[in-house]
């Protein structure tokens, strides 16, 4: 229920604005050069919101959440910082790739 929640709140503030500022666009104001600058960011604005839904989708499962934060700290650990042998072996299989692939 909670993945929901953040999924419709995510698209109503991305695509709120530029639904209104339409409506306003509409009946309002009129159209000039910075009202279609005003237009494209909002629309940008409103395509964030499918840039995010995988993420939201992602992060609430926790198999995945728990992965990704081990790759992730894998990616971006310090050169001193000690591996453990999960670490090392997911290390060497992504090296062995690499050179295969090259």
């Amino acid at each position: 229920m909670l993945s929901l929640g953040l999924i419709l709140g995510t698209f109503l503030i991305c695509w709120l604005p530029i639904f209104t500022f339409d409506i306003f666009l509409a009946y309002f104001i009129e159209p000039s050069k910075t009202t279609y600058v005003i237009i494209n960011a909002l629309y940008w604005l409103g395509l964030v919101s499918y840039c995010s839904d995988p993420f939201i989708y992602a992060f609430q499962n926790k198999g995945f959440r728990h992965e990704a934060i081990f790759i992730l700290k894998l990616l971006f650990r310090c050169k001193n910082e000690k591996r453990s042998v999960e670490q090392e072996e997911v290390h060497n299989l992504w090296a062995e790739e690499r050179r295969r692939i090259s």
